[in-house]
């Protein structure tokens, strides 16, 4: 018997277990990877559902937010309280999600989505005196992005989920 024959074979089925082992890591990676992007999709799906719910069952909160986006001047100063906590919970959300984006854990057509929303409600008038108090309350990088985006956004003159009312496009 030749031990140095059975010695390369041993080698040989060592460094294939190891290729092996490694294929089988990086499909695990990759299912993790997936599983963790589909996770934070649907946690803030659920987020913004839990919102939307809140709005259509508490009418004061509703007729706060709605006048606040048009004229945040007109809202009482308790009224403002509620619009100001309300749109920081709303922005940090989004928030977090710009940076799940950024790192590849949340599908493009997923932010996209949001990213509409976003630029629309900080570009009416309320929202946006909102927006210019409050945005330093976020990161520098998501911050930035909807700048950029609010500067060439064009406002829409009706906004079907705010009611009836015309916007002044000419902010």
């Amino acid at each position: 018997m030749n031990w140095d024959a059975i010695g390369a074979v041993g080698e040989v089925l060592g460094a294939l277990a190891v290729v092996i082992s490694l294929g089988y890591v990086a499909i695990q990676i990759r299912q993790n990877t997936e599983t963790a992007r589909s996770a934070s999709a649907q946690n803030l799906v659920t987020v913004a559902t839990n919102a939307n719910f809140l709005l259509a069952s508490d009418s004061e909160l509703s007729e706060i937010l709605q006048n606040g986006q048009y004229d945040r001047d007109s809202l009482n100063e308790y009224e403002q309280f509620r619009f100001n906590t309300f749109l920081i919970g709303a922005y940090m959300q989004y928030d977090f999600a710009y940076l799940q984006f950024l790192g590849g854990q949340l599908e493009p057509e997923t932010w996209k989505r949001m990213e509409f929303e976003i630029v629309l409600y900080v570009s009416i008038p309320g929202g946006a005196a909102w927006w210019e108090q409050d945005k330093s309350r976020l990161s520098t990088q998501f911050v930035e992005f909807i700048d950029a985006k609010r500067a060439n956004f064009e406002l829409p003159t009706s906004i079907p989920t705010l009611g009836t009312r015309t916007v002044d496009t000419k902010i």
